[in-house]
């Protein structure tokens, strides 16, 4: 009688208009809610480890800081807080500890998250979007050889064509106006990768040049932002978000589209090119990305990589070797427009090495500078392209523990490089832009030990031999060539506070500067 009367309390659903059904359907979910709630509050496997309490059954905040492209700050400000192991989210444990970060990221092979999966292109796996170890490793053996220093040197003469290009634009313009330096950088890297990925020249920094945006080069700045967006997103919420009807954010919705429709067309090309010229398979002298791709066999079956995958691996690495770069060179050339001192440290050296302000020289020499090399370092320590928390899978019945604290398997853990970057006892005054601390004779083990501007261990950056020939390329150029100059009024440490959406780019989204030809060359 009791389940009677109870029941009767409910009211019949039979004929309930739709509110009634809505508000018990609300009811149930905020109970179910405040249920999960006070279980993963009282019995979390997380439950001993440091962090604001309500990360044990939400993740709110972090999903507003990352909305707000501030979660590398907001992880930083917990550890400020917490200490090097804080919890963030209910099955999310972020730390800071190079020894752990050797074992995650190295011989411990802890397998990605299914964040990354939110850069898939067009819902189509990738080296990066991989989430196992071994699978990862198959994908990238198809493409190291590409990336090989004494490969990509091979292109100089061409790097040296387009970098040379740049700089006439730069005179032509004549330090007379401030020019937004980030889709210029960005622009120059396009057409690089062009050159060295698909064997295309695509013109892309001449046509920046006569004033227009090409439409392939705001994809590339477009995809990791979106990516982002859409791995923080529920899929359906993902899908009624990206349906909003404006032109600018559709065209920011579809970068991926536009991407696999250039992409695509050159992987139609050289594949039929390499059909025709068969004697191109002997020609191991120099390869594009694309040839390299094509042209692999996997050593277990002689087969080869299937025409999708070759067309999602070339798409990810033009979008990760452009944006990237051009973003720390652009912050590079801010602190070089601030500081005459590190400026003329600069020029003392580069003026030696490179006596002809049009002739750049090679690679090797340029790798044997030690304050370019330092500047680099301190650029790649402080604004790192990709400073963000690299989430890993705790593996299921391995022991892993951080500073004694103990993280079960299933456990979403990972370090971050603006973190390990910015530790004073490292790096004393670590927002400070100090090239000396790399010189030899002053950098450390430790230093080096808690420097990951590329990631750590076999999945780091693929392209990293790439962005330091071209860093080392474009920096030595410019400031050869040209005093860079900047205007508090335009652009100051307000407007190139760091934002990040996994990648890092300043909060005006835009870097201006100008660039007046030196008087003296």
């Amino acid at each position: 009688m009791k389940s009677d009367h109870l029941l009767g309390l409910i009211p019949s659903l039979d004929n309930a208009p739709l509110s009634e059904w809505i508000r018990l359907l609300g009811g149930f979910s905020i109970l179910l809610f405040v249920a999960k709630s006070i279980h993963s509050l009282l019995f979390s496997p997380l439950g001993h480890v440091p962090g604001p309490w309500y990360t044990s059954f939400t993740s709110l905040e972090l999903a507003i800081h990352c909305l707000r492209f501030q979660k590398c700050e907001y992880i930083q400000g917990l550890f400020n807080k917490y200490g090097p192991v804080v919890r963030i989210g209910p099955n999310k444990v972020a730390f800071l500890d190079s020894d752990s970060v050797k074992i995650v990221y190295g011989t411990g092979r802890f397998n990605k998250s299914s964040w990354y999966k939110g850069v898939q292109i067009c819902d189509q796996d990738h080296a990066m979007t991989t989430l196992d170890h071994a699978g990862h490793a198959i994908r990238r053996k198809t493409f190291t050889q590409f990336y090989a220093p004494a490969h990509l040197a091979k292109y100089q003469p061409e790097i040296h064509d387009a970098v040379l290009e740049l700089m006439k634009i730069l005179d032509i313009l004549d330090g007379s106006v401030s020019i937004d330096c980030l889709p210029l950088f960005r622009h120059m890297m396009v057409d690089i990768n062009g050159i060295t990925m698909f064997g295309s020249h695509i013109g892309v920094i001449h046509e920046w040049g006569s004033g227009g945006e090409h439409p392939l080069s705001t994809a590339v700045s477009d995809f990791p932002k979106r990516g982002a967006l859409k791995g923080l997103l529920p899929s359906l919420l993902w899908s009624l978000v990206s349906s909003i009807p404006n032109s600018r954010w559709q065209q920011f919705c579809v970068a991926d589209r536009v991407l696999v429709d250039f992409v695509g067309k050159r992987v139609k090309e050289t594949s039929r090119f390499l059909k025709e010229h068969p004697e191109q398979e002997k020609d191991a002298g120099r390869s594009t990305l694309l040839s390299t791709l094509l042209l692999y066999r996997y050593s277990n079956t002689d087969e080869a990589v299937p025409e999708q995958d070759v067309l999602t691996e070339s798409i990810a690495h033009l979008i990760a070797g452009s944006d990237t770069t051009a973003t720390t060179l652009a912050y590079i050339c801010w602190e070089l427009s601030k500081r005459p001192d590190i400026m003329r440290s600069l020029r003392e050296e580069i003026d030696l090495a490179m006596p002809d302000a049009r002739s750049i020289p090679d690679i090797q020499v340029l790798q044997n500078l030690p304050y370019l090399n330092a500047l680099l370092k301190e650029g790649l320590r402080l604004y790192s392209a990709a400073p963000a928390m690299l989430e890993r899978v705790v593996p299921i019945g391995k022991d892993f523990a951080v500073h004694n604290v103990a993280i079960p398997g299933d456990t979403i853990v990972g370090s971050q490089a603006w973190s390990s970057h910015r530790r004073p006892e490292i790096f004393p005054q670590p927002e400070k832009f100090m090239p000396e601390r790399w010189l030899p004779g002053a950098e450390t083990e430790e230093m080096l030990a808690h420097f990951m501007p590329y990631g750590y261990g076999s999945r780091n950056c693929a392209g990293q031999n790439m962005s330091q020939l071209m860093l080392r390329i474009l920096v030595t150029s410019l400031a050869r060539n040209f005093d860079v100059v900047s205007k508090v009024s335009e652009t100051n440490d307000k407007t190139m506070s760091m934002r990040d959406s996994f990648v890092m780019f300043p909060a005006a989204l835009e870097c201006k500067l100008s660039f007046v030809p030196r008087s003296n060359l």
